[in-house]
């Protein structure tokens, strides 16, 4: 299998057990738990569930100094901003609204990749985006009214500091090992969350058995898989690749509430669905001739171990 179509399964895993998280959280709001609750046990879990992993591969925790204070500014102060401002913009806004700025994410890491790296936005990149983008509006829809532009401000803000994050992601990913870039990263979330949770007075230790379940499978199988993939899918092709193909995440949601959670997939979901994995299978698709517009992985990012 070629760096191209590697680091495009690592994005297909990444998106689709990130796409069990809108599942797993509405369990634990059922469940009585609140949002500033589910962040902190969230990430002190992954960070125990990820330094697990460190000390079974015998990671060198400082590879680098520099690298290392890097990743924790990162964790601590830009990492956690995408979340913060969407979660301010469902304040002005409907959820599927948001949701849906926050997709405009690839579109900004498009750009910048082609601003910064000068990667060449072919015509086959640029249809796969809006294919995948018209099938995320007909999966999450729009529902009816105003809409609050103060929300869709904060909304395409969580969009533009996550493609930031990705884009630096990007880079960093070629000097550490992912499972170590994701235990700091994750350790100064828990460090963020819990003196947020300290502050707004919102911290709940009394979880029950099935809560500390859901929270430990979220912990695994929604935030350390999924972010490992991810950081696993820059490091064998470019970045707007990887941006266009996590765009599978809705899709997977909404196939999961219907079995799980008994929500009815409709028709234009289905076509929605339909729509994204067009837009990723045409990102996939090689050209018959070997002209500008088809990328080659060997030329971008490069696995540290090379």
């Amino acid at each position: 299998m070629d760096k191209e179509k590697k680091g495009t399964l690592f994005a297909v895993i990444s998106a689709s057990t990130f796409g069990t998280e809108a599942i797993i959280v509405k369990l634990l709001y059922a469940c009585g738990v609140n949002t500033i609750t589910l962040l902190i046990f969230r990430y002190i879990f992954a960070v125990l569930f990820i330094w697990f992993f460190v000390v079974i591969k015998k990671i060198n925790v400082l590879q680098s100094r520099q690298l290392f204070k890097k990743l924790l500014f990162l964790g601590l102060f830009l990492v956690p901003l995408p979340t913060t401002f969407l979660m301010y913009s469902f304040n002005y806004i409907a959820a599927p609204v948001g949701i849906i700025c926050l997709y405009f994410y690839p579109v900004f890491v498009t750009i910048w990749s082609a601003l910064i790296f000068k990667e060449k936005i072919t015509a086959k990149k640029a249809i796969s985006l809006l294919l995948a983008l018209c099938g995320l509006v007909l999966v999450i829809g729009i529902p009816a009214g105003t809409l609050n532009a103060l929300g869709i401000f904060f909304a395409l803000l969580a969009a533009l500091t996550n493609s930031v994050v990705v884009i630096i992601n990007s880079r960093i990913v070629r000097n550490i090992d992912p499972i170590l870039a994701n235990a700091y990263y994750m350790t100064a979330s828990v460090i963020t969350f819990t003196l947020a949770g300290l502050f707004m007075g919102q911290l709940d230790v009394g979880l029950g058995a099935v809560e500390v379940l859901y929270l430990l499978v979220l912990a695994l199988l929604s935030t350390v898989i999924p972010h490992f993939t991810f950081l696993l899918a820059l490091k064998y092709t470019d970045a707007s690749r990887v941006s266009i193909t996590s765009m599978l995440e809705p899709v997977v949601t909404a196939i999961l509430a219907a079995f799980i959670l008994q929500e009815i997939l409709t028709g234009l979901q289905v076509v929605g669905g339909m729509l994204v994995l067009a837009g990723i299978w045409l990102l996939q698709k090689k050209k018959i001739t070997h002209k500008d517009d088809c990328y080659k992985a060997d030329n971008s990012i490069k696995p540290a171990s090379e």
